[in-house]
């Protein structure tokens, strides 16, 4: 027989081919008998590999091509004589053909819009080719004599793989992402030895093993990220479900004259996940539940499950961070000494939102100040805390000022002013500032600054 036909479809469904049976061998008389002589070879056709199939899209769904039958055999006499002469027969059946390979990529899910939520990602639907049986032998009128049947294969059922891709994300106007794709992904099932209906010798062959089914990747969309917009006081959008997940590897079909072979195996990596959640004000968005498990793997095996079926990440509350240009004044003087509080001219702060309307700001990798307060509606805020001056920590010090919002929420420009506490008596004299005016300075520096994007 021939080989199927490949197919191959970037934006739809895709069929392979069968593949060609094997050609038939039939001898038969009419009247007398047969008669051999010699030695006599009968060996019919093989069946040929099914077509593979490719496809892509929404849905993606690719069927391959089942193989081919091995050629039968069969060998008719009317003559109640039988077989007369002294030559032997051998029996060569043809081998089947394994099934095609199958395989479906489906599309990720579009975003969410201002007008329109998040979709869900594209179905995939991968079913592998069944291998090609070895069809039977059939033999009459042979008056006891026994013959020889050689060792036929059958064909191996064509494996099938299924890709996914995730929910679309979600937006401001719709939060929550898209849900994760359904698979339905089955691997084709081998063919099988069928019993030589002769007398005498014959091998039982091989019965073909079932396809793989293995699905890769697809989980639900990620939810909406305030926090990474720069969005203040906005809740992070939930993520997507996962998908559900259908099929599994295949059996070895029909019971024939050949002992069992192995049934194909389920292999499931990153599949069925919940989306990550976006980040924003408490309380934090939930990750995505996980998708639905609706595996049915062929008899003797298990689905094989790694990092799959996963609950999404929670959100969590914002932290940002912005550099600030630092304008230090000491009592009016325009000759304010930044090394007091041990400071170049750019510094980086960090901000995170805490439960309850509560700011914290930090200086970042070395410690310089933390305060915590109230943030209110508008982007105001009002902290208190410690920080280090003069090489001393724990000196008092506040951080007043608003966090410029836009009319969605998102922070445009933080506007502030840094105070120590010049009266607390953790602070050592001074020494001389550097330009030698002999004069001690107040403890009292202004910080003001511009967002930047966070780092």
């Amino acid at each position: 027989g021939g080989t199927g036909g490949d197919a191959d479809n970037p934006n739809g469904g895709a069929t392979g081919g069968a593949g060609g049976d094997g050609g038939v061998i039939t001898i038969s008389t009419s009247a007398g008998s047969l008669t051999l002589e010699n030695n006599n070879f009968l060996v019919s056709g093989q069946g040929r590999k099914g077509g593979d199939a490719t496809s892509s899209g929404d849905p993606a769904n690719a069927v391959a091509g089942h193989g081919g039958r091995g050629g039968p055999i069969r060998v008719v006499s009317s003559s109640t004589s039988g077989v007369t002469g002294s030559g032997t027969i051998d029996f060569f059946r043809g081998s089947g053909g394994d099934g095609g390979i199958a395989r479906a990529t489906g599309t990720r899910g579009a975003d969410a819009t201002a007008s329109e939520a998040a979709k869900k990602a594209g179905g995939v639907q991968a079913t592998g080719g069944d291998g090609g049986i070895v069809s039977n032998l059939f033999s009459f009128g042979f008056g006891g004599r026994s013959v020889t049947a050689n060792d036929p294969s059958a064909g191996n059922g064509g494996d099938a793989l299924g890709l996914g891709d995730a929910g679309g994300d979600g937006s401001m106007d719709f939060p929550p992402g898209g849900m994760g794709p359904d698979m339905s992904v089955q691997g084709g099932k081998g063919g099988f030895v069928a019993f030589a209906q002769i007398p005498g010798n014959h091998d039982t062959g091989v019965n073909g093993t079932g396809g793989l089914a293995r699905f890769l990747g697809g989980s639900g969309g990620m939810g909406w990220n305030a926090c990474e917009k720069g969005f203040l006081n906005r809740k992070g959008g939930p993520g997507g479900p996962g998908g559900t997940l259908t099929g599994g590897g295949a059996g070895v079909g029909e019971t024939g004259a050949a002992p069992p072979a192995l049934p194909g195996a389920t292999l499931v990596e990153s599949t069925g996940n919940g989306g990550v959640a976006g980040d924003g004000v408490e309380p934090p968005a939930a990750g995505g539940p996980q998708g639905t498990n609706s595996l049915t793997p062929a008899d003797g095996t298990t689905a094989q499950i790694t990092e799959s079926f996963q609950k999404g990440d929670d959100g969590r509350l914002c932290t940002f961070n912005f550099n600030v240009g630092i304008a230090v004044k000491a009592g009016g003087d325009p000759n304010g000494h930044e090394e007091f509080i041990q400071l170049g001219t750019v510094t980086m702060i960090t901000g995170q939102l805490l439960p309850g309307s509560q700011i914290e700001f930090t200086s970042g990798s070395t410690r310089w100040i933390k305060t915590t307060g109230t943030v209110a509606a508008g982007g105001s805020f009002n902290t208190s805390g410690t920080g280090v001056a003069a090489g001393i920590s724990g000196v008092p010090v506040t951080f007043e000022g608003t966090l410029v919002l836009d009319g969605d929420g998102k922070i445009t420009q933080i506007n502030g002013m840094l105070v120590y506490d010049s009266t607390n008596s953790v602070l050592p004299a001074q020494q001389p500032p550097p330009d030698g005016d002999g004069q001690r300075h107040p403890a009292n520096y202004n910080l003001t600054g511009t967002l930047k994007p966070p780092a």
